[in-house]
């Protein structure tokens, strides 16, 4: 019931926004409506988790001039599409639902029905998404190169450049060409930039950011004399830097860095492979009870989660929120199953539901299962609720080690 109430107070919002924006979806014949899509999309999404099978969702992107021959486009592309595929609106892009289609079988119906609409004289572009994550070689498929577009994201390396979304452009020959074709290209659900047509991550609400934004300010302040305390701590027990660094996954897949106090060894990433038959998680997750690289201090943050302080500057950037899945360091996280990852359709947290029910005690499943349940219950006095029990946890020292 929340769920549904939630869902009709964003498509409210949307409609509104699109209303004094000017930029309502026009409504066509056989053509679903944002709000419809979107939840056949979801139904497909957890469809394929359940069954382990691929779908394709192919954006078509229309030269604004062309638009009004849109119903005649859409019904060109019902002669050619299956029963089941299914053509909608996608906030405000014109998409194409592809179920039970592996990624090269989308490519090349996504080629046809550009040489389609070019038989009706009319301009197309093609944006095709494939779930889950997969490798194609576009050569394989594109007959006409120069013809579309497939928009993708690459490997991101860790480094700030995908921070910055940026992706690379590969040529299909030695000459310019205004349409760039992609090799090898590797093509997500998480999409990151404004043209990504799979999002399921629902933006974050104005009260959830104002509360953020408000509490993690304040308590920067009032922490302040505890964070220098900290710091000299750490500067007098142990060589290092003060902070943690280290790149974990966000919302929409989004890698930031987050910061701790070091409550480790100096270069202990680097020798974690050392401590890989100690791992007492499942999954892709690495926990160790009494890891031995903590240091003597290290323990005694951990007990009373001062180490997790810092984090409240990617609260206060918008990279987290004060409640929320944990974020895990990118390689795990790109290392779960598609039902997992829905854990990244909200900001992380500083803490969650797993932080409160046995953290490291608990299965890796069971833990991803809490962060969907937390996705599901979540809500400002629920938040509250968790910070409040995440605040006995820290004064009684009841943290994980």
């Amino acid at each position: 019931m929340i769920v549904h109430t939630r869902r009709q107070r964003d498509s409210f919002l949307q409609r509104l926004f699109s209303f004094f924006r000017g930029k309502a979806a026009p409504e066509l014949p056989d053509v679903l409506q944002n709000e419809q899509f979107r939840h056949l999309l979801e139904k497909e999404r957890f469809r394929a988790d359940r069954r382990k099978i691929e779908f394709c969702l192919v954006e078509l992107l229309i030269e604004p001039a062309q638009q009004e021959r849109l119903q005649t486009l859409c019904a060109a592309f019902r002669s050619r599409l299956r029963i089941s595929d299914e053509i909608g609106w996608l906030d405000e892009r014109l998409c194409v639902l592809m179920a039970d289609t592996p990624g090269d079988a989308g490519c090349k119906v996504a080629n046809e029905l550009i040489e389609l609409a070019a038989s009706i004289n009319i301009s197309l572009r093609a944006k095709v998404f494939v779930y889950p994550d997969k490798q194609y070689n576009w050569e394989d498929f594109m007959r006409s190169p120069k013809s579309a577009a497939i928009e993708s994201t690459r490997d991101d390396k860790h480094d700030d450049q995908h921070d910055d979304n940026q992706h690379d452009d590969d040529r299909c020959d030695g000459q310019p060409s205004l349409e760039p074709a992609f090799e090898n290209a590797q093509l997500s659900e998480y999409v990151v930039g404004e043209a990504q047509p799979l999002r399921f991550c629902e933006p974050v609400s104005i009260v959830k950011r104002t509360f953020d934004f408000v509490a993690s300010t304040g308590a920067l302040l009032v922490f302040s004399p505890l964070f220098l305390g900290t710091a000299l701590a750490i500067k007098c027990t142990s060589k290092g830097p003060v902070l943690f660094r280290q790149k974990r996954e966000g919302k929409d897949g989004r890698t930031f860095t987050i910061y701790k106090f070091r409550t480790m060894i100096d270069g202990a990433e680097e020798i974690q492979k050392k401590y890989v038959h100690l791992n007492e998680q499942s999954g892709p997750a690495f926990k160790i009870k009494d890891d031995p690289r903590l240091t003597r201090l290290g323990k005694i943050l951990r007990k009373t989660c001062i180490d997790e302080l810092p984090q409240l500057i990617n609260v206060l950037r918008g990279e987290m929120s004060l409640v929320g899945p944990r974020p895990l360091p990118v390689h795990e996280s790109k290392a779960c199953l598609p039902w997992q990852r829905r854990r990244l359709e909200v900001l992380p947290g500083m803490t969650c539901i797993w932080q409160l029910r046995g953290g490291r005690e608990v299965d890796f499943d069971e833990w991803m299962r809490m962060d969907l349940e937390y996705i599901r219950k979540r809500g400002l006095w629920y938040d509250l609720c968790l910070l409040w029990s995440t605040a006995s946890v820290a004064i009684f020292a009841r943290g994980s080690v």
